[in-house]
């Protein structure tokens, strides 16, 4: 296997392989991944020592279902300075821009089986932490960002949109500690929180149906990290246990 330097393949996804031919059901269609950003890697090795690998498949397909959803799985090796490595499972479901377009996402360590999902709705404003405890059962806590730089924190259990005890916060460096009081993300290795946040500064592309056939007039939704910065760069700087000599995050 060759093994490619890539910035969470699975956020990665390109436009829809046949969308636009004669094809009558093209929801089964693979799709083929665009060419990794190598600054975003750079950085991410370079800042972190985060350096993230295929397993098997270097180019594994991402597919659009029979409702219009961009889905994908991958496994990727994760190696962080300091830290080893690790092989993590990327389960990926985008919603097309017409149902909300929310971006979901379970990063999962595959030898002790601990996960977490993240959700990410741009247009709503707001990035779920949270954890399964069983089939029927999540809780977590939800971040959403204010134009005057606070950030809004809320709890939910049970299900992703009963909300409760909102706070207002007054930076993401603050939110960035409930959400790890409440959500015990510094608890686990690295590896599944770092996994998260390269996927959290890499576009991903709209699941869109009908899909429009010309590339260079298809809008991406921000990346999640370039609208909440300060919280992800925070929880890097935080999961890795960096403290103060991380200039990212200077009130750590």
């Amino acid at each position: 296997m060759k093994p490619w330097k890539i910035v969470l393949s699975a956020a990665l996804v390109a436009a829809f392989a046949g969308a636009c031919t004669d094809d009558d059901e093209p929801a089964d269609a693979p799709l083929e991944l665009p060419p990794r950003d190598p600054a975003l890697a750079d950085f991410l090795e370079d800042e972190f020592g985060l350096v993230l690998t295929g397993v098997g498949d270097p180019d594994p397909q991402y597919f659009q279902d029979v409702d219009g959803f961009l889905v994908g799985r991958t496994v990727m090796q994760v190696d962080i300075e300091g830290h080893g490595e690790r092989a993590i499972l990327v389960d990926q479901r985008i919603e097309p821009a017409a149902a909300g377009g929310e971006i979901f996402v379970q990063v999962q360590d595959v030898e002790d089986g601990a996960q977490r999902f993240f959700l990410y709705d741009f247009d709503e404003g707001y990035i779920v932490f949270g954890q399964d405890i069983n089939d029927d059962t999540s809780r977590g806590i939800g971040v959403q960002s204010n134009p005057d730089g606070t950030y809004e924190v809320w709890r939910f259990d049970d299900a992703v949109s009963d909300r409760t005890e909102f706070e207002t916060v007054g930076d993401g460096f603050a939110a960035m500690r409930r959400v790890e009081a409440f959500n015990g993300f510094a608890e686990l290795p690295p590896h599944i929180i770092m996994t998260a946040y390269a996927l959290g500064y890499t576009e991903t592309p709209e699941a869109r149906t009908p899909i429009n056939c010309y590339k260079d007039n298809v809008a991406f939704t921000p990346a999640a990290c370039s609208v909440f910065k300060e919280f992800c760069d925070c929880v890097a700087c935080r999961i890795l246990e960096r403290g103060g000599d991380c200039a990212l995050c200077p009130e750590l």
